[in-house]
């Protein structure tokens, strides 16, 4: 059962399974998120026929006292109190029956008391201070002359309710104003009509003023005192905003009431209601919708996954060496064409394995011939020290490291006399074998050459012909050749464009100032200088090949002239050998890994004594 839950035919089964269920997830998530949305719509033009409604039974519940207003304002005779009384009292049963919340009407005058009242109410008779010229619904009247104004909800002074004021001025015969009339209305007649608007059944509605103070609230305690801005930490722009704003899970509606001091009707309510929506058809079609994908599935990962299997038991075959299977799946489609590219590769691999076997012996033999020519190479190195046991005037050490089985770099030492001691070291182009050879020839030629009696510079103007002579290859060696007088410390010596050593005297190393000539095989006939200096008890010569100083480490920086000389001045007074192994052990620091690019190798003379004087100037 186990092998089943890792095969295709299962994960054929699961993918397209899972996928179908992806499909469908998404599909449920995009539907309810446009179902939201159009929901979302939906409460939007809700909330603006709410608000239509809402103005309109505003204004029809305000125009009886409006009209009454305009009539008492435009008829009102300001000499005739009786007439005007008989007026009041004739349109007082109209518009109580028109508007439940109608309180009183009252006509008064500018220069005070009154011109009529509708009720039995005198404040004159309780106070006599009292001043309708300071009373909200005066100074409203009086701040838009002729116009019907409705005041700020404020507390009556006879009956300490709240209530609002239509007021308009009055004017005579010749638009003088002589006074106001007012139409007093409490807010429990607007509080009613405002709490039976709701957008959503959990809404709530208000009236508030252009401050955010409540008219109307259910809780009539918080009306004219509490600010609908604080309690739902709203910004007042919001007021000039005409809408409907959705803030996390509430929506909050605003629209100004025309005809008002800028009041605004505001509903509140939950959102929760646009998620209340019956998903069982959706998920039964869901259902229905994996069932017959599982179905489908099953039916096509057992087409697909017969030839798969049988691919799979050819193959595993091959695991156990036989490269003479041949996969039998007879389909044009990708799992015949890989069938047919199995049986190829497996033919090629077996041509494969054949010539890699063959490659892999011929490589094996040249391993072993170049491990032979390693060894030979080094053998024609002189590698015993001390070289010359028997004498004490001088100390000799080399060494050399090729950056393959074998190089072109080498070094040389012998006495060409009994009295003269001849150093060569010299670095060939290139790497490998081919350099290996040519080097083999530069120094069996120089050696003979130095020991036929010739200076230096003779020795390198006939090797330099010899090696140019078919030189197809084009290559080249840099030398530096030098001859001991043991007796005297006399060194001679002639550079090919090698460089140049480092000499130690007076107890540190500086730079041996040489002129460089033109490599040996460069050009044939070329005349090389010669030159001398006097070494003194104590002093060394150091010389070395381009790789000591052109040695790279991981950033690509060259261990360069500058740290061979500082490493050569932080080693004086050890052994030659100690000497060189820690030149080579600075210069691998260096390199922290990298690896070897060019053939390493180093030569270290020291003058122990000398017959003739002890202090021979240089």
């Amino acid at each position: 059962m186990s092998k089943f839950f890792y095969s295709i035919q299962f994960r054929v089964h699961a993918l397209s399974v899972g996928l179908v269920f992806a499909i469908s997830v998404a599909f449920l998530v995009i539907f309810l998120e446009n179902s939201r949305r159009t929901n979302s719509e939906h409460l939007e033009d809700i909330a603006k026929k709410t608000m239509q409604y809402l103005n309109a039974d505003i204004q029809n519940a305000l125009a009886p006292a409006i009209n009454m207003a305009n009539y008492i304002a435009t008829f009102a005779d300001d000499y005739d109190l009786e007439q005007n009384t008989h007026i009041l009292s004739k349109m007082l049963p109209a518009v109580s029956s028109a508007f439940e919340a109608y309180y009183g009407t009252t006509l008064s005058r500018f220069d005070g008391g009154w011109f009529a009242t509708a009720t039995d109410w005198d404040p004159y008779s309780t106070n006599p201070n009292w001043d309708q010229l300071k009373r909200p619904w005066f100074i409203s009247a009086m701040q838009s002359p002729g116009k019907i104004t409705i005041t700020d909800p404020y507390e009556d002074s006879n009956t300490g309710e709240t209530c609002v004021t239509i007021v308009k001025t009055v004017t005579d015969s010749t638009g003088k104003i002589k006074g106001v009339v007012g139409v007093d209305i409490f807010l429990d007649k607007l509080t009613e009509i405002i709490n039976e608007h709701k957008i959503t059944g959990d809404g709530k509605s208000f009236l508030i003023d252009a401050n955010g103070l409540y008219i109307t609230h259910q809780d009539t305690s918080k009306v004219l005192k509490n600010n609908i801005l604080e309690d739902m930490k709203l910004d007042k722009s919001i007021l000039e905003k005409q809408g409907i704003e959705f803030r996390d899970s509430i929506y909050v509606a605003f629209i100004a009431v025309p005809n008002t001091p800028n009041w605004h009707f505001v509903s509140i309510g939950s959102l929760k209601s646009l998620d209340k929506m019956d998903l069982t058809p959706i998920l039964i079609i869901i259902a229905i919708f994996i069932t017959l994908s599982i179905i489908v599935s099953f039916v096509l990962g057992n087409k697909i996954s017969k030839p798969i299997k049988k691919l799979t038991d050819d193959v595993s075959k091959l695991n156990l060496g036989d490269l003479d299977i041949r996969v039998e799946v007879n389909t044009n489609d990708e799992l015949g064409i890989l069938a047919r590219t199995f049986n190829k590769m497996t033919a090629d691999l077996k041509v494969s394995i054949e010539t890699s076997t063959h490659e892999r012996a011929e490589k094996e033999r040249i391993g072993a011939e170049l491990n032979v020519a390693k060894d030979i190479q080094a053998s024609m190195l002189p590698c015993l020290f001390p070289a010359f046991p028997h004498r004490t005037e001088f100390d000799i050490y080399a060494s050399m490291q090729p950056a393959k089985e074998v190089g072109g770099d080498f070094y040389d030492f012998f006495l060409v006399d009994d009295n003269t001691l001849a150093t060569v070291i010299a670095d060939v182009s290139g790497k490998g074998v081919p350099a290996a050879l040519f080097m083999v020839i530069a120094k069996t030629l120089i050696k003979n050459n130095a020991q036929s009696g010739k200076s230096p510079k003779e020795v390198f103007e006939t090797v330099n012909n010899l090696l140019c002579e078919n030189n197809d290859a084009s290559m080249f060696v840099t030398a530096f050749l030098g001859y001991l007088n043991i007796p005297t410390g006399k060194f001679t010596f002639v550079n090919a464009g090698h460089n140049p050593p480092l000499l130690r005297t007076s107890g540190r190393f500086d730079w041996l100032k040489t002129e460089q000539d033109l490599v040996l095989a460069g050009m044939e006939n070329i005349s090389y200088r010669q030159h001398e200096i006097t070494l003194n008890r104590g002093d060394e010569l150091f010389m070395y090949t381009d790789g000591v100083t052109e040695a790279v480490n991981n950033k690509g920086d060259l261990f360069n002239n500058q740290r061979l000389l500082e490493a050569a001045n932080n080693y004086l007074n050890l052994s030659l050998r100690e000497f060189i192994v820690s030149i080579k052990r600075e210069v691998d620091k260096f390199a922290d890994g990298v690896e070897q690019a060019d053939d390493i190798t180093m030569l270290a003379l020291k003058v122990n004594t000398i017959n003739k004087g002890e202090t021979n100037d240089h």
